[in-house]
Order: C-alpha cells, then sequence, then structure tokens
C-alpha cells in the first residue's frame, strides 16, 4: 500500500467550487459529452444531469466534472478534455477514466491540541465501509476549519493525506492538523463610501466591543447582521494583507475590512 500524493485534495479544494465561479468569458454556447469506459452509466448520467451547461463557463467544464467524479468515490479518476467546432458550435467532450470506487477504511486526526480528535472525526460524515466521497471530505476539511475559527484559529492548515489499497478498494485517510495560534479582533477597516452621512462612526463605535476579544467567525457574522439595518449591503471579509503582517506581531491582531457599496446617484 503506497502513499498517495497530496494533490487529488488538492485540486478539489481549489477555490473554484461552482459553474459559476469564473466571469464567462466564452460567448459561444457548447454541448457537453461525458465519455467513460469504466464508470457506471447511471453515475454518468447523474453526473451529465447536474451539471448545468449553461451557467457553466466552458474555461472550468472538465475541472467540475472531475470532482464530481472523485465525489462518487472514484478519488483516482481523471478526466481529458476534447473540444470540437462544428458550424460555430462548441462540443465538450470529456473522457474520464473512473478507475476503482473507494470506500473508506479507516479515517484519524494526528497533531489536534485544541480539539480532541475524536471531535474532530466527527465533522467527517463518513463510516468505515462508506462510499469515499471526495467531496465530503472537501466538506468536513470546511466544517473543521470553522470550528478553529471560532475559537480565532483563523490560519489553521489541514493536509489530508491518503493512502490506497487498489487490491482491496479501500481508502485511509490522515488529517494532520497544523494549528497556529489564535487571533483577536482587531480594527475594522472601511472600504468605500458611507451610505449615508454618519455610518461610518455608527460602524466604528459598534465594533469597539469586538476589539480585543478572541477572533470568532460566528461573532462577526452576529454583528454584521445586527448592522445591515443601517447598511444592508455591506460584506465584510477578513483582511488577508493586514493578517499576514498579524503574524509577525505578539499582538495576533486580525483586523477586518467591510466593503461599503457605492452610494447611488441622487
Amino acid at each position: 500500500m503506497l502513499p498517495s500524493p497530496i494533490l487529488i485534495f488538492a485540486m478539489m479544494t481549489a477555490p473554484l467550487t461552482n459553474c459559476g465561479a469564473v466571469q464567462q468569458l466564452q460567448p459561444q454556447t457548447y454541448t457537453l459529452v461525458l465519455r467513460s469506459a469504466d464508470l457506471p452509466e447511471q453515475d454518468r448520467q447523474d453526473i451529465l444531469a447536474s451539471t448545468e451547461v449553461s451557467a457553466c463557463n466552458a474555461l472550468v467544464v472538465s475541472e467540475i466534472v472531475a470532482r464530481k467524479v472523485r465525489g462518487l468515490g472514484y478519488l483516482q479518476a481523471t478526466v481529458q478534455e476534447q473540444e470540437q467546432e462544428i458550424d460555430h458550435h462548441i462540443q465538450l467532450t470529456e473522457n474520464i477514466t473512473a478507475g476503482i470506487r473507494y470506500r473508506l477504511r479507516a479515517i484519524k486526526v494526528v497533531r489536534a491540541t485544541v480539539f480532541p480528535p475524536d471531535q474532530l472525526r466527527k465533522e467527517v460524515h463518513l463510516n468505515p465501509g462508506d462510499v469515499a466521497s471526495g467531496s465530503e471530505i472537501v466538506n468536513s476539511l470546511e466544517r473543521i476549519r470553522v470550528l478553529y475559527g471560532n475559537k480565532g484559529y483563523v490560519d489553521t492548515v489541514i493536509t489530508p493525506t491518503v493512502c490506497f489499497d487498489s487490491r482491496q478498494g479501500l481508502v485511509d485517510v490522515t488529517l494532520e492538523m497544523d494549528e497556529g495560534r489564535p487571533y483577536r479582533f482587531g480594527e475594522l477597516l472601511l472600504n468605500g463610501v458611507e451610505p449615508y452621512p454618519g455610518a461610518a462612526k455608527q460602524l466604528t463605535a459598534s465594533w469597539k466591543p469586538l476589539r480585543g476579544q478572541t477572533f470568532n467567525l460566528s461573532l462577526l457574522d452576529k454583528w454584521l447582521r445586527a448592522n445591515q439595518t443601517g447598511c444592508p449591503s455591506c460584506t465584510a471579509e477578513r483582511n488577508i494583507t493586514v493578517a499576514d503582517h498579524g503574524i509577525l506581531s505578539p499582538s495576533n491582531l486580525l483586523d477586518v475590512t467591510l466593503h461599503l457599496p457605492p452610494r447611488p446617484f441622487p
């Protein structure tokens, strides 16, 4: 049994998560064809039916299809795309090599100290013998990140390693935690023009009780909801640039940028 490269999960956890994630750059419509010598026909039809061609950019179809196939347990599946233009119409043919449909043998969490490993293991909604759904494993990583984020550990890195037993069609998964360190709420940074006079002052005043508290994603969401009345179109995100500098600072303060909507013309 040889350890597999982490590449499979790296591809699955990349930022692209849906068909509309990339701005449409190709105006022409296209037809999607899925071909495979080893993917069961029902799985092929299900993937084709769930891929919304009208919303899925032609540039990312191959990646979307690969994720769907791996989500069905074919963790080592590959997809090769062929593009053909006929009478100004594009046909995309995705040639799928599914390979083995794996089932989970074991999953373990290592190097976890903030949470008990057993608690983190429960965030993976798969039991031994279940189809090893790549999409469920990816979703479990996000759930674990939320747990850490609510404790202030916003830069936690989870490295999944998979080990395949091709003879038995089983896979072992290890989640290695690099927990980082906890952050506290820093400053509120406003980006844009206040929607009405005094809005910026109100927002910064409302933010003051959070400063210095342990960073908490749920608390941030609660603050955003409480302030949507005065600024319903405002959105917030972690200021990654400031956070990178904060890693070098003993204060571990994490600033948050609030994006103010453009002021409408009178």
